[in-house]
């Protein structure tokens, strides 16, 4: 009787083991296509808007350039040109963020 019940608990146990091992593949696959997926939006052409504030003294001006069709790489570059060019040119401090 004994070692029935004890048969029957490794049986359990292995049936339990079985059943874990299946959910964490099946977990791991999803968590790779949720990864996949997120990776493929990330990485797609987007419209970004520029924002650059000058600081002259104590007067702010505000300028927004859209950055259209761009990848995110792309646009911080441009954005960063904007920064630099302002700064070249106009008095004061300029400062530019997506």
């Amino acid at each position: 009787m004994l070692a029935d019940k004890r048969l029957q608990d490794v049986g359990i146990i292995f049936v339990c083991e079985l059943q874990k091992r299946t959910i964490m593949k099946h977990a791991k696959k999803i968590t790779t296509a949720i990864v996949l997926i997120a990776a493929t939006f990330a990485s797609c052409k987007k419209n970004y808007t520029c924002t650059c504030t000058t600081v002259i003294g104590t007067v702010s001006n505000t300028e927004v350039h859209n950055i259209n069709d761009a990848y995110h790489s792309y646009a911080q570059n441009t954005c960063n040109n904007y920064q630099t060019q302002a700064n070249n040119t106009l008095p004061g401090g300029t400062t530019c963020h997506l």
